[in-house]
């Protein structure tokens, strides 16, 4: 790993670190549902479409929008930032953008919010009002973040993989994101492209599988530590679940995740 610090934690870290005043709880979701029945005490809670994504489904990367979500949500720069979701890909796409904005430690609760629940830890369901903060990012490191231009040249350069962690359905065309294409959608994936949904990382409890599982996974797949990375999948989620497992589980040198995704690659007008 590129760092000393774990980049994930299990629950009996988190639930032994909760009275620790720089230990802040982010739990994100698609919907507040699994939030509001019962969620990690003090964890705040951001809507994964509304707080992060543009009108266009694109990654809201606005400096100004990253400070005001992190000070309504009580966290300071030396806040230990724990990303938790009923999602798996969520919470290491959160750490992955915490990263892009220079959070010095963010990390992955490892099985997210259902396995806090099916342990039988507490919960509350009030929901916290936390003092709000003056949070100030460093400006956008893109360091990790591959664009379009960056594919284009993946295609001649024999040293770069391609891979995409979406769904079979999504791969073959027969699914843009979770149905069929409507009109003005285009479905399929990128040329070259490696198939390998994130899914696979995973245990069936959705807890990261070991290190040696997981390296062997990969190279299966040529998937190696000398090749350069790209991941991708329709949003940039799913994607960064897989640039989480590679750079930051495994330590792989270059990796970058494709934020534009299918979303934007599907637009474009010459493939």
């Amino acid at each position: 790993m590129k760092n000393q610090k774990s980049p994930i934690v299990s629950p009996e870290w988190l639930e032994r670190h909760l009275e620790d005043p720089r230990v802040r709880v982010v739990q994100s979701d698609m919907t507040p549902d699994d939030y509001r029945e019962g969620h990690i005490p003090g964890a705040v809670f951001w809507h994964s479409l509304a707080d992060l994504l543009l009108p266009d489904l694109a990654l809201n990367l606005e400096q100004s929008h990253f400070e005001e979500l992190m000070s309504r949500s009580g966290i300071e720069r030396d806040s230990i930032l724990i990303f938790s979701s009923s999602y798996p890909a969520t919470a290491p796409f959160l750490k992955w953008i915490a990263d892009l904005f220079g959070h010095p430690d963010s990390r992955v609760l490892n099985g997210g919010s259902p396995r806090w629940k099916r342990e039988g830890r507490r919960l509350e369901t009030q929901r916290p009002e936390p003092s709000a903060t003056t949070y100030r990012a460093t400006p956008l490191d893109n360091s990790s973040r591959a664009f379009s231009s960056d594919i284009c040249a993946a295609h001649s350069d024999p040293n770069t993989i391609l891979i995409d962690a979406r769904t079979p359905r999504e791969f073959s065309g027969e699914w843009f994101m979770m149905a069929p294409p409507i009109e003005g959608q285009r479905a399929g994936h990128i040329e070259g492209a490696i198939h390998l949904p994130f899914e696979l990382a995973l245990h069936p409890n959705d807890t990261f599988k070991c290190a040696d599982e997981l390296r062997a996974l990969y190279a299966t797949h040529g998937i190696t530590p000398d090749r350069d990375i790209i991941t991708y999948c329709t949003l940039g989620a799913r994607s960064a679940h897989t640039w989480f497992v590679l750079s930051q589980l495994l330590g792989f040198p270059s990796v970058r995740n494709y934020d534009g995704s299918w979303n934007e690659w599907s637009q474009r007008n010459d493939i």
